[in-house]
């Protein structure tokens, strides 16, 4: 029995995603840029980037906490993870950062 070409293309298409899925969660782990947290903060903050902490969190089920720094006027961010004694990996960084409306879609004012 032959298979439509539409099947085919979303069997493809959820082998794909689950593959980017699994490689999102496990590249982070193994390719965290760490080195003490005043160089990371020094280097983020610095000419270059001029990222502030835009918001502070910790992990569900982890006593590390996270950090956001961001520029919202070049949109650069960086999620650094703080690890004691003193140490920073960072996790992720990127551009387009924008920040979230004071209010969510569709809340009254």
């Amino acid at each position: 029995m032959l298979k439509s070409p539409y099947f085919m293309v979303g069997v493809a298409t959820g082998a794909l995603a689950a593959f980017l899925l699994f490689a999102a969660k496990s590249a982070p782990a193994q390719e965290a840029a760490c080195a003490p947290a005043s160089e990371v903060i020094a280097q983020i903050s610095g000419d270059k980037y001029r990222e502030k902490p835009a918001f502070t969190a910790t992990l569900s089920g982890s006593r590390l906490p996270i950090v956001v720094y961001a520029n919202p006027e070049t949109g650069t961010w960086t999620v650094l993870r703080l690890h004691p004694p003193g140490m920073a990996c960072i996790v992720g960084a990127g551009r387009d950062f924008k920040a979230a409306p004071a209010e969510a879609p569709g809340e009254p004012a």
